[in-house]
């Protein structure tokens, strides 16, 4: 029952981080639409966002798909 839960936490996670990224790649195409150049100060914030989000998600899956495994074993 606890490995269900942390799957539940796992996927939930994942979605909140993959709506995160996805946000931040919108808000990259508006501020850069079709400019040559953006300021740094703006632009380079939204990258961190954007790899600590992908770090995330990518480690968050792995986690996810190890559990769901599991939790198929066990079942």
């Amino acid at each position: 029952m606890n490995l269900a839960e942390e799957i539940e936490s796992a996927e939930s996670s994942f979605d909140s981080n993959s709506l995160k990224y996805v946000k931040e790649i919108q808000d990259l195409k508006v501020l850069l639409g079709s400019k040559s150049s953006a300021p740094k100060e703006q632009v380079y914030p939204k990258f961190a966002i954007l790899a600590q989000s992908y770090i995330s998600i990518f480690e968050e899956r792995k986690y996810f798909e190890d559990k769901l495994k599991l939790y198929n074993i066990l079942k």
